[in-house]
């Protein structure tokens, strides 16, 4: 006899509230990871569904399972068994666009800023007891938490268009950049096509940061309120993330820590997916955070790069805030 699927008498509000995700979606997501059924006593979708509960809530696995009397083995494996299907297709869910949506202008993040196509900053993820002693060092933060710091690109439309979770929490933003793929695909980006950042990454042609104390009024002042203020959406989305997926909020305990940043991975890959199916998110009811550059940056180093990012900055500013 088929087993039943455990989602047919929830209702969508108790669905989202739960595991994010309506009847509707929760089905097509099912269809996209393309779960295998091993087990006689549980419906396939019971794997997803314990599996979501434990990254929405980030609470011990035990808990995750107990409303839908699945044991702690069996939510283990569905975490890690769904996770990995979320991650092998991250390429589905998490996409940097292609250079014809980009020249079409499809792209653009904000008409304040012409021509800029993501928005790009580090958050923090707090590791619970998940790093042996002798490699923690590598793991403290700057405000000395365990962590992983992950870099994220936010593009048009509030998606994430690039996310890597690979590194430790020591690792400042602009070495993750610069030793990222992503890097390479920011330098390939066509004539008069850029990202936005803060100044702790280093200025150039596809990247620019803002100016260094320029005069009041002047057009690099201009360009720097608007730099700042576009800015502030990836911390809005950063903490729709969070408080979506509780696991990156402080929750997260899985070992080793590669297999945390998987993952964290998986969370903005949902994250994503929320936002495409129109599933409502938690309003942002905390107070606008104050938007502030690196701390003891200056205009980077004389260099190829920075000489042509300082020269593009400069003609950009005059054609557009001038």
């Amino acid at each position: 006899m088929p087993l039943e699927d455990p989602i047919n008498d929830i209702s969508d509000d108790d669905l989202r509230r739960r595991y994010r995700f309506s009847k509707g979606s929760l089905r097509t997501l099912l269809g996209i990871l393309d779960l295998k059924d091993h087990g006689k006593h549980h419906h396939v979708m019971t794997k997803l569904l314990v599996a979501l509960r434990y990254l929405a809530n980030g609470c011990f696995q035990l808990a995750s399972g107990d409303m839908l009397n699945c044991s702690q083995e069996y939510v283990s494996r569905s975490v890690a068994e769904v996770v990995d299907a979320i991650v092998v297709r991250r390429n589905f869910f998490i996409r940097f666009p292609c250079d014809e949506a980009i020249c079409r202008g499809l792209e653009e993040v904000d008409p304040r800023l012409p021509g800029c196509i993501g928005l790009i900053d580090g958050t923090h993820v707090l590791l619970k007891d998940v790093v042996p002693l002798a490699e923690r060092a590598d793991f403290v933060d700057s405000k000395r938490h365990i962590s992983l710091n992950v870099q994220a690109v936010l593009g048009a439309n509030e998606k994430w268009i690039s996310v890597n979770t690979s590194n430790p929490g020591s690792a400042h933003d602009s070495r993750v950049y610069n030793a990222s793929l992503l890097s390479r695909r920011v330098r390939a980006l066509p004539e008069g096509y850029w990202i936005c950042g803060d100044s702790g990454y280093g200025l150039s042609r596809h990247l620019f940061t803002p100016f260094n104390d320029p005069d009041p009024g002047s057009a690099e002042a201009s360009f720097n309120v608007a730099h700042k203020s576009v800015r502030s959406a990836i911390e809005r989305r950063f903490r729709s993330l969070k408080r979506s997926w509780a696991i990156c909020n402080g929750n997260l305990r899985l070992k080793p820590a590669a297999k945390s940043a998987k993952a964290v991975l998986a969370c903005f890959c949902l994250h994503n997916f929320q936002h495409a199916m129109g599933e409502p998110e938690a309003l942002d009811d905390e107070d606008e955070e104050e938007i502030e550059d690196a701390l003891d940056m200056v205009e980077p180093p004389v260099g190829v790069e920075a000489i042509e990012g300082l020269e593009d900055r400069s003609a950009y500013v005059r054609a557009h805030f001038a």
